[in-house]
């Protein structure tokens, strides 16, 4: 495949993206994702701590059993199911009076969604992306 334009030229701006990541991870910031298989791919591009996978958890044991931080980064993947546990790890993890970032997730969503609807396929371009960089 091919690397889209869209990528192409924002390609520092997504590299910036998953660097600012790791940074906030070193800082007390866990990293909320789906599944091993996220898991797997984040480690092949150095983001290797502070990862907490949902899997088929209920949300809210899930939100209980999270230790006291700095704030989380949600990272699920851009369709439907991903939309509402996005949303609604949002509104759960508001109780816990800490960052709450969507941020990234939207940027990644607004260069990736047309191309990619998971997190595992974003970070395979982004590997290719970084490669052909």
């Amino acid at each position: 495949m091919k690397i889209p334009r869209i990528l192409e030229q924002n390609r520092e701006e997504i590299v910036k993206i998953f660097e600012e990541i790791k940074t906030k991870l070193n800082n007390h910031y866990i990293l909320v994702i789906e599944g091993k298989k996220d898991k797997k791919k984040l480690q092949m591009i150095g983001i290797n701590r502070n990862i907490v996978e949902i899997g088929q958890k209920s949300l809210v044991n899930f939100i209980e059993i999270l230790p006291e931080v700095n704030g989380f980064i949600i990272l699920t993947d851009f369709d439907r199911k991903g939309e509402t546990m996005a949303k609604r790890l949002n509104e759960l993890l508001r109780v816990k009076n800490v960052e709450i970032n969507l941020d990234y997730r939207n940027k990644l969503k607004l260069y990736f969604k047309k191309f990619c609807k998971d997190i595992e396929s974003v970070i395979s371009l982004y590997l290719k992306l970084k490669l052909e960089g």
